[in-house]
C-alpha cells in the first residue's frame, strides 16, 4: 500500500442545498497540501438526478433510506487499493448517511483504512454517522466525527485543520 490520502465528498445533483460538502472537501484538500500532502479528491455522485423542489427530494431521500437503497453512482474511484487514509465529506441526511455513500462504502474493501468522518449538518450533528460508519466498516479505524453546521461551512477552516492535525498525529 502506497499510503495515499482522499478526500471524498457527496455530491448532490439536483436540489444542491447550497454545496456544503464540495466546499468543506476543497478545504481539507486545501490544508492537506499545506502540510505537503497530495491528497486526491473523489466525489461520490449518484447517477439519479434529486427533485429540485426541497419537499420532493426529502420524500425520495426518506423512501430510498427506509428501503436501505443503493442508488447507483456517476463513477467508481480506481486507486483505492493504494488509499490508506480517507477524509469522508458527509451530508447527515435525517441522521443517516446518504445512501449514495453507503453505496460507495460497499464497493471497496476499507479493513486497515483509516476514515475521518466530516459531517455537515443542519443540527442533528453527526454522532449517528459515526455510529453508522463504524457499524457498517467494523475493520475500519473511524475517526472520531468531526461536525460542521450547514450555516458555519464558509468558516469551517479552523475546524477542519484540527480534524486534519488529528488525522496526521494518530498515525
Amino acid at each position: 500500500m502506497e499510503n495515499k490520502t482522499l478526500v471524498v465528498y457527496f455530491a448532490q445533483r439536483g436540489n444542491d442545498i447550497k454545496g456544503h460538502c464540495p466546499k468543506i472537501a476543497a478545504k481539507a484538500a486545501d490544508c492537506l497540501r499545506k502540510k505537503g500532502i497530495e491528497a486526491e479528491t473523489f466525489a461520490i455522485t449518484p447517477a439519479e438526478t434529486y427533485p429540485e423542489d426541497f419537499n420532493e427530494m426529502e420524500m425520495a431521500v426518506k423512501a430510498e433510506l427506509a428501503s436501505h437503497a443503493r442508488p447507483e453512482l456517476t463513477s467508481k474511484h480506481s486507486g483505492m487499493k493504494l488509499v490508506k487514509d480517507i477524509v469522508l465529506v458527509v451530508p447527515n441526511w435525517w441522521n443517516a448517511l446518504p445512501p449514495a455513500v453507503n453505496t460507495f462504502l460497499d464497493g471497496y474493501d476499507f479493513n486497515e483504512k483509516r476514515i475521518i468522518p466530516i459531517v455537515s449538518h443542519g443540527g442533528d450533528g453527526g454522532k449517528d454517522i459515526e455510529c453508522e460508519l463504524r457499524k457498517l466498516l467494523p475493520k475500519t479505524r473511524v475517526m472520531p466525527v468531526v461536525e460542521i453546521s450547514d450555516k458555519d461551512t464558509d468558516d469551517c477552516d479552523e475546524k477542519v485543520a484540527r480534524a486534519i492535525d488529528e488525522l496526521l498525529t494518530n498515525n
